[in-house]
């Protein structure tokens, strides 16, 4: 029988493995990419609960990236620790063949792969959209912040100056622009007070009580027209700082279908088709590295290396895992590597095994 209790015991070791050293992993990688976001606790005053939700939803994303190396970690720890125990040894001398170890490895390797492929296919684009909608309730939060106080803030063909402000409201407004509709003109507009809005998308500065000063092209006149409310678009202005992405990683794969059939934006489509076909190849990974592992710990060799084994098919999984990213991001350079992607994997599945098969006794 495949699962019996040498299946058992050996597939409960390389779980038990992987929930001690994935979480460690991931956690670092997690901690060092949340740093980035640090910046808003401390210069534009979001809360902690508002980062920590932000930071969360990249955990998918992170784990469906870092697993397979997680995968490949654990299951040398665990075989290597088997073989230093000669448990591997005593598995064989009862009569158990090296596909028989093996076979645990590779099941557990599929385990992998699905949940990967579950990860980057639903979990993490889900997750993605909820941190971009929180990155948009910061935008909202944190948009007064933007244009500092006691500076001219220059943009395009605008200046804006703020006196002062408080969390509600601005002080000692000064604005210069050219209007759209007079590019030789320019406004100047000065009040009092004003406040921030945002509609929709769109984020203004109303000004109350103030003056508009304009120059007439014709006679070279300055007119000064006094207002009572007046809004001033500085959507521009924001979004130079915090834009939407526009990254496939937020789509599912029948999203990210819908834009490779509907655009005629080359660029995009290669980036939407390489994800597209990303999420299928790179899962097989942990299929690679289970051959690996077996050919240089599971199969009896004459002389014992030890941590040598260990080290090599570590070295050599990690390889792997930067050759296939490698061959996954040089497909948005054009659409043959796709399916070149795709032979050369199961190639290396097809390699590796044929040499499993050929040590193994």
């Amino acid at each position: 029988m495949f699962f019996d209790i040498g299946f058992r015991y050996i597939f409960k070791k390389l779980l038990v493995s992987l929930l001690m050293v994935s979480p460690i992993i991931i956690i670092m990688v997690w901690i060092t990419i949340s740093i980035k976001y640090v910046g808003l606790i401390v210069s534009d005053n979001i809360s902690f609960a508002t980062f920590f939700k932000l930071i969360v939803f990249t955990l998918p994303g992170i784990t469906g990236i870092i697993l397979p190396i997680c995968a490949l970690v654990s299951s040398i720890v665990a075989v290597n620790k088997m073989r230093q125990d000669k448990e591997l040894t005593v598995f064989m001398t009862s009569g158990k063949s090296s596909f028989s170890i093996f076979l645990p490895i590779l099941v557990f390797s599929m385990f992998i792969v699905g949940t990967v492929m579950c990860l980057q296919m639903s979990i993490s684009p889900s997750a993605y959209k909820h941190f971009e909608d929180i990155q948009e309730n910061v935008k909202s939060q944190i948009s007064m912040s933007i244009i500092k106080p006691g500076i001219f803030n220059a943009f395009g063909n605008s200046i804006i100056y703020i006196g002062g402000k408080t969390s509600t409201k601005l002080e000692n407004v000064f604005i210069s622009y050219i209007p759209v509709n007079k590019k030789s003109t320019t406004n100047i507009i000065t009040a009092k007070s004003g406040t921030y809005e945002k509609e929709g998308d769109k984020y203004f500065i109303i000004l109350k009580n103030g003056y508009r000063q304009e120059l007439n092209n014709n006679n070279f006149v300055i007119s000064t027209l006094k207002f009572e409310h007046f809004s001033y678009d500085v959507t521009p202005f924001f979004n130079r700082y915090y834009s939407r992405s526009k990254s496939p990683v937020g789509k599912t794969q029948k999203e990210l279908l819908n834009v490779i059939k509907k655009t005629d934006n080359i660029e995009i489509k290669r980036n939407y088709t390489t994800e597209y076909h990303a999420r299928f190849i790179t899962p097989f990974i942990t299929i690679i590295n289970a051959f690996i592992i077996a050919i240089f710990l599971i199969v009896p060799r004459e002389k014992y290396k030890g941590r040598f084994d260990a080290i090599k098919s570590f070295s050599l999984g990690i390889v792997n895992q930067i050759f296939i990213t490698t061959l996954v991001n040089v497909s948005t350079k054009s659409d043959r590597f796709v399916i070149f992607n795709y032979i050369i994997v199961f190639a290396l599945i097809l390699g590796f095994s044929i040499i499993f098969g050929r040590r193994r006794i």
